[in-house]
């Protein structure tokens, strides 16, 4: 992990002493290892550098070719390091060092802007091209790496983070409707890929590439996985073995450190794949023990998660670090400081136990942290599968899945039949009509809204909710083209930033295995067989893991997060916190949230409805936070049309 930022007045102007110094001063937690500038006229590039591989150790960014005319600065790996490497000297390139770095710049160098599709990686680079007078970049295909940008007329600035850019001070700051949409309305926290809460401070999707010149900002989707071919696999057996192998290469091609490694340990199967990969085949590649993060309830024995995890612990090779929400307290002590140096109010937002796990490795000395995101978008899709064993009229297996949904899920077979038989039966201008009566209702979204019934209203009446709803669209003719947008449309990538920024705060980099591009283009190119909850969920992977995982957690059917016992406990402890923020919020937060939570918020119910409370509590409380430290006091403001019609060229 590392920061990167830049300036270029595409007008010509020079950029001005201290500038680039002050977008990197912000974000000096990125750069332990040394903050460095290239600055020549009207550019300026800068980078935090944190040393992660021992490759890292060889380069100084921002980093040049001979003659300068290509400059780079990057954030992340290249995890087909070898594979680059050995195609690139095939080709004649003369590499310098064995940086990734220096592996980015070359691929530039020989195949241009098409070198986005030979780079495999978590990374966001951006190079500046002085024979072309254009600035070129791109982000990783699962978004494990942050990017933000404005463009404004003649001049072009970037940033690791949001505060670098607005650190400059030439950005009028306005509040961005669009995507705080996104916030106070959960069900369309991720339909935003482009804004931020600041109006004309935009994020380049995962996936994508861009170029800006004077001419002004292009950018494209260099990777759309929507057409790859279903994977011709002889039976289940077949297909798990082929992705057992590729998450394998994602592990192994992640172990690269100069510092002991650590890995989140929840207990289901994603992180304990993981974990257990390494005990397995890959312990000789560590420098010492494994260390382990594992969030349990404070019943330990009682605690699902603990147990299982406590299962692959015992497998060797690992050093386990416990946290239990009786601990909840002591781990949270400074939260609200540290959360007002974030960005946006996203990173406090149910996610808060991702603050305990990452200061936690921190204080551990550590700099790497591997997880299991990203394992849940390979094997879940939105519509579910049964919608194309439907369409292939295949009704016994069918059927058969509807049964499994009600086993796993725990939904009722009626409720299932009706949302997956008969809903699609009816007219789409029925659904349409049906859908806009339920948004007029806080109460009927799949998770009650932070904003005012008022609020909901207005953005229904002007547009937003379709404008959101429609984004994700695309192909979806084929089973691989309907699983692929889990990471075409921010499902994946909003959580792999959000979760990105709060490790980087601590100054503590994520390495996520099953977002490895080759994972994901192998679990989308699976039959629909290898998709379904039947005959467990997971199956494929179970299969994957047979002889790694222990017996136990390869059998395991039923899972307990650890984060709601967390929230439970954070959220009694800081109730007066909580409390106090919401009510002091500055006036304009009434134009946007709900007035129950304003006016003295009140946790009752039974446990769900307690939980989904302190939820709302949470997220409300780092709204209004946020909302008086931004400075948005004016009541209200426009809807950003212009950031939606920004959205849409990005499909």
């Amino acid at each position: 992990m590392s920061g990167i930022a830049g300036i270029i007045h595409f007008d010509g102007r020079p950029v001005e002493p201290g500038e680039i110094e002050r977008m990197t001063a912000s974000m000096a937690h990125r750069g332990p290892d040394g903050i460095r500038h290239w600055v020549k006229g009207n550019v300026a590039l800068g980078h935090c550098q944190m040393c992660t591989t021992p490759e890292s150790l060889e380069e100084t960014q921002p980093w040049a070719n001979e003659d300068e005319s290509l400059v780079l600065v990057m954030d992340g790996r290249v995890d087909n390091w070898e594979e680059l490497r050995a195609e690139l000297l095939g080709r004649g390139a003369r590499l310098r060092n064995r940086s990734d770095a220096e592996l980015v710049l070359r691929a530039y160098e020989e195949w241009g802007e098409d070198s986005t599709t030979k780079i495999v990686g978590e990374f966001t680079f951006q190079i500046w091209d002085s024979r072309r007078k254009i600035l070129f970049g791109a982000r990783d295909v699962a978004g494990t790496k942050n990017y933000y940008y404005h463009h404004a007329g003649a001049w072009f600035g970037f940033s690791s983070e949001i505060k670098g850019l607005r650190a400059l001070g030439w950005i009028e700051e306005s509040l961005n409707e669009s995507r705080l949409l996104g916030f106070l309305v959960p069900a369309y926290d991720r339909a935003d890929e482009v804004g931020t809460l600041f109006e004309g401070i935009l994020r380049l999707p995962a996936g994508h590439a861009m170029a800006a010149s004077k001419h002004g900002v292009r950018t494209w989707r260099y990777w759309d996985p929507s057409g790859l071919p279903e994977l011709k696999a002889a039976s289940l057996d077949d297909c798990a073995e082929g992705f057992a192998e590729q998450l394998r290469i994602a592990v192994r091609c992640r172990l690269r450190s100069t510092l002991p490694l650590a890995s989140m340990l929840s207990g289901g199967l994603d992180s304990s794949s993981v974990v257990a990969l390494i005990q397995k085949e890959f312990r000789d590649q560590l420098h010492g023990p494994l260390r382990t993060i594992t969030l349990t309830d404070a019943d330990r024995g009682n605690c699902l998660e603990h147990q299982h995890a406590r299962e692959v612990i015992g497998q060797g090779c690992c050093e386990p670090h416990v946290i239990d929400s009786s601990q909840a307290a002591e781990h949270y002590e400074g939260f609200w400081d540290w959360a007002k140096s974030q960005d946006e109010p996203f990173t406090t937002n149910l996610n808060h136990t991702y603050f305990v796990a990452y200061r936690y490795a921190a204080r551990l000395g550590l700099r790497s942290v591997l997880d299991g995101m990203a394992g849940d978008c390979c094997f879940q899709m939105s519509p579910h599968p049964i919608q194309s064993l439907l369409t292939q009229s295949k009704w016994v297996p069918a059927v058969g899945e509807l049964i499994a949904m009600n086993r796993v899920w725990g939904d009722s077979i009626l409720s299932l039949a009706s949302r997956y038989l008969v809903r699609p039966l009816v007219p789409e201008r029925l659904r349409a009509l049906v859908r806009q009566r339920r948004r007029l209702n806080a109460g009927s979204f799949a998770e009650p809204p932070i904003a005012s019934n008022e609020r909901i209203q207005r953005w229904d009446a002007a547009g937003m909710f379709s404008n959101q709803s429609t984004l994700p669209g695309g192909d979806t003719r084929t089973v691989q083209a309907i699983h692929s947008r889990n990471f075409t449309t921010g499902c994946l990538s909003f959580a792999q930033e959000r979760n990105s920024l709060i490790a980087a705060s601590f100054g503590v980099e994520t390495r996520s295995p099953f977002a490895d591009r080759r994972v994901i283009e192998y679990a989308i190119s699976m039959p629909v067989e290898g998709k379904l909850l039947r005959p467990s969920y997971k199956e494929v992977l179970r299969r994957a893991m047979a002889g790694v995982l222990p017996r136990k957690t390869l059998g395991r059917t039923s899972y307990a997060h650890p984060g709601p016992p967390f929230t439970a406990v954070i959220s009694r402890h800081f109730e007066g916190t909580l409390s106090r923020l919401v009510k002091s919020a500055p006036a304009c937060a009434a134009n946007w949230v709900d007035a129950g939570l304003l006016n003295g918020p009140v946790i009752r119910g039974g446990r769900e409805r307690q939980l989904e409370e302190q939820f709302r509590l949470w997220a409300a409380a780092a709204f209004c936070e946020w909302l008086g430290r931004a400075g948005f006091r004016a009541p209200g403001t426009p809807l950003a049309w212009n950031q939606i019609k920004r959205m849409e060229q990005y499909q």
